[in-house]
């Protein structure tokens, strides 16, 4: 068996430089190709998908119609669902004409984000639910805006 072990070992090193060369290209691409418009569409999507569903959410909560197990687990989705889309509205990938819209649409993620993190918050005093539901809502609007604006 021991003539099989430099052929391993080689395999391995070939394997590692290959996965290796894969992750600095995509990061070079990532680098030198800007997020343009349908980046921003796909995102904004995402956040004022996940936080229209993180309303109706609250709302069945509010009327008993889900356990706090649900509750939990899917807001928790919810803001993982947000994480994600923040994290592709770097300013700095986009676009120049892009690039005070993907700033805006960031700082609505991490609206977005604190609301949520608000309600995840068991025990929370209802004032500050009932404020992150209106922060939410006022997001929500001025992302359905955004989309409206670059669908065009």
């Amino acid at each position: 068996m021991r003539p099989a072990e430099p052929i391993a070992r080689t395999r391995l090193v070939v394997a590692t430089l290959l996965f290796g060369g894969a992750l600095l290209f995509g990061m070079i691409q990532a680098l030198l190709h800007p997020a343009g418009r349908d980046t921003l569409r796909v995102e904004v999507k995402t956040l004022r998908s996940a936080i229209a569903e993180a309303l109706a959410l609250t709302a069945a909560d509010d009327q008993g119609h889900v356990t706090r197990a649900f509750f939990d687990v899917d807001l928790e989705l919810l803001r993982r669902d947000v994480e994600m889309a923040t994290s592709h509205l770097s300013p700095a990938r986009a676009q120049g004409d892009l690039r005070a819209r993907f700033e805006e649409v960031a700082r609505l993620a991490e609206v977005s984000r604190v609301g949520l993190d608000a309600l995840a918050t068991p025990g929370s005093p209802p004032d500050s639910v009932v404020a992150a539901q209106a922060s939410l809502a006022a997001a929500k609007v001025r992302l359905s805006e955004i989309e409206r604006e670059i669908a065009r």
